[in-house]
């Protein structure tokens, strides 16, 4: 190894004098970006609905949540600790896109 970086700093016209710090410190630079792992991204048009994947797909099947709550007492809970944050009570229009909102993310609440 020592021979290898002795061979290119002499190419590059480096001094062949490394630290002890330097010396090891490259060949955990090295491995770095062997160690990194792609994961998947979707694109714009995936995520914004128009195109689709299998792994969105999967991801929009397993994205769904169960509750023991019915779908009044998951309104009534969020609109309570709506207007408690708010400071003020919830007008209709606010109320309508809050059970929309709930409707969106728990299909299955009775």
């Amino acid at each position: 190894m020592l021979l290898l970086l002795a061979l290119s700093s002499q190419a590059l016209k480096l001094p062949t004098v490394l630290s002890r710090r330097a010396a090891l410190a490259l060949p955990v630079a090295c491995a770095l970006p062997l160690a990194a792992e792609a994961k998947y991204r979707a694109s714009l048009a995936e995520m914004k609905g128009y195109g689709g994947s299998p792994v969105v797909d999967q991801m929009k099947e397993s994205s769904t949540v169960s509750t023991a709550l019915s779908f009044e007492q998951l309104v009534n809970n969020s609109k309570k600790q709506q207007e408690e944050m708010l400071g003020r009570e919830m007008n209709e229009e606010e109320l309508k896109a809050l059970k929309e909102k709930i409707r969106k993310f728990y299909p299955t609440a009775k």
